[in-house]
């Protein structure tokens, strides 16, 4: 896709790596993004880097600095750790259950996987998430009140118009 779908909001870097929350607008292009991402269709995130400063450490290179081009949400990312964490919107509460209930069976499990465990982590986060919007303050929205007048233009037109 060559168009942007949205814009960035924050941008930042953890101990993990690059983390970002962006607004979708509410075009039909963004309506359906949105849509591919609840449905789980589009659900990493691939970014555009050239690497400034790199050290080769023998089996890999360590990138320490990088001129940051664009992000991408895909389908597939190149990192399996760059996990789309959250799509606002409509909250389904017993998919909600079910993934707490998924995550405690894998935990009751044990041995788990590095891989497993980021997977793990990432949905603690992405349920935080929904935990935390669920939990806001519903601010209460009110009707406009119509005014009704003392002034009666009924009779004031009758009474000045004989």
């Amino acid at each position: 896709m060559m168009q942007p779908i949205g814009k960035m909001d924050e941008l930042y870097e953890d101990e993990k790596g690059l983390v970002f929350t962006a607004t979708i607008p509410k075009t039909s292009l963004g309506k359906d993004i949105i849509e591919l991402m609840k449905a789980g269709v589009i659900t990493e995130n691939s970014v555009g880097i050239l690497p400034i400063v790199k050290e080769d450490k023998g089996d890999y290179r360590e990138i320490k600095e990088v001129k940051l081009y664009e992000i991408s949400a895909v389908t597939l990312a190149a990192n399996d750790q760059a996990k789309i964490m959250d799509v606002k919107g409509t909250t389904d509460l017993e998919g909600v259950y079910k993934r707490y209930d998924n995550l405690s069976k894998l935990i009751r499990k044990g041995n788990i996987s590095d891989d497993m465990g980021y997977a793990i982590e990432a949905e603690i986060y992405k349920l935080k998430s929904l935990f935390i919007d669920a939990t806001q303050p519903i601010v209460e929205i009110t009707e406009p009140v119509e005014e009704k007048s003392e002034f009666d233009v009924y009779k004031y037109l009758l009474n000045n118009l004989k």
